[in-house]
């Protein structure tokens, strides 16, 4: 018991700690293709080139997270959007908490994606992650 409440407090200093430096937007030039990604909050987001449609960058995610040893929760795809809910393979105290969120998107202008980890951000990971889905794409 006394486990369980000290792994609840530190989940809890480090989503205030998140939250609190959160506000930092940072952009940067991702892939061959030179995409340009935005980081905010616990988010990267991406707005891909034209010749990628919403399965084609769904799968390409979905692979991505399974070569990277994710496990797979949930996995939807349509022509119009995606959704990816994958853990992350850590043993760590937050090991069963920390996820992959990625959702897929048709916009009238291009095909969005966006990467959140939860339940703390992690820019360095979700860069890579998107490295992976791009080299994928051919980007």
């Amino acid at each position: 018991m006394a486990s369980q409440r000290r792994h609840l407090a530190a989940l809890i200093s480090l989503v205030a700690l998140a939250a609190a430096c959160g506000c930092q937007t940072s952009e940067r030039y991702q892939g061959h293709s030179h995409t340009v990604a935005t980081w905010q909050g616990r988010t990267l987001r991406v707005a891909l080139p034209d010749a990628v449609r919403v399965p084609g960058a769904h799968y390409a995610a979905v692979e991505a997270l399974l070569a990277r040893g994710y496990a797979i929760d949930l996995d939807e795809a349509t022509a119009d959007r995606g959704h990816i809910v994958a853990r992350e393979p850590d043993a760590s105290v937050l090991g069963g908490w920390r996820r992959v969120v990625v959702r897929t998107r048709l916009t009238p202008s291009d095909v969005g994606m966006s990467l959140s980890l939860e339940p703390v951000g992690d820019e360095v990971v979700a860069r890579a992650i998107l490295d992976d889905v791009l080299r994928r794409l051919g980007l």
